[in-house]
C-alpha cells in the first residue's frame, strides 16, 4: 500500500522514531501536547516547511484541525508538554540535537525551536538510513 509520502513502511519507521525520540526526551504519552508534537513533527516532514517559519499561522491550526481543536490549546499543549520535559525529563537528550546548544542561561527552547529541532533530528535519521 502506498501513501503520498511514499512508501507505508517507511512511514510507520518514521513514526516510531518519533515516538522513541519523544519518550526518550521524557514527554509522557499522557500529555496532549504529546501527540501535538509528534503532529507538529509530521507535518513538517510532509511538507509544511512554511509551518516552522510561521508556527502561529500555519502549524497549529494544521494541527488543531486534525484533534478537533483550537490552534491556541495546541500552543498551550506543547509549550506545557516541553516544560515537563525540561523540568522532569531527560534534557541531556536535547544538547547533541542539531541546531540548540543548551546552556544554564539560554531556557527552554521555544515551542517552534524544539519542534524544529525534532525534525532536523528525524531527517537526519532518514539521510543516514539512505546510506545504509
Amino acid at each position: 500500500m502506498q501513501t503520498k509520502s511514499g512508501n507505508t513502511d517507511t512511514t510507520n519507521e518514521i513514526e516510531v522514531y518519533i515516538t522513541k525520540l519523544i519518550h526518550e526526551i521524557g514527554i509522557p504519552p499522557n500529555l496532549p501536547g504529546y501527540q501535538y508534537i509528534r503532529e507538529a513533527i509530521l507535518q513538517t516532514l510532509k511538507g509544511s516547511e512554511k509551518g516552522l517559519f510561521s508556527v502561529t499561522r500555519h502549524l497549529y491550526p494544521l494541527v488543531a484541525e486534525k484533534f478537533h481543536i483550537s490552534p491556541q490549546k495546541v500552543e498551550r499543549s506543547i509549550r506545557k508538554a516541553i516544560e515537563y520535559a525540561w523540568t522532569k525529563g531527560n534534557i541531556n537528550l536535547v544538547n547533541p540535537l542539531p541546531g540548540y546548544q543548551n546552556n544554564r542561561y539560554r531556557g527552554k527552547p521555544t515551542n517552534s525551536e524544539f519542534i524544529a529541532i525534532l525534525t532536523d533530528r528525524v531527517r537526519m535519521f532518514l539521510k543516514q538510513k539512505k546510506k545504509l
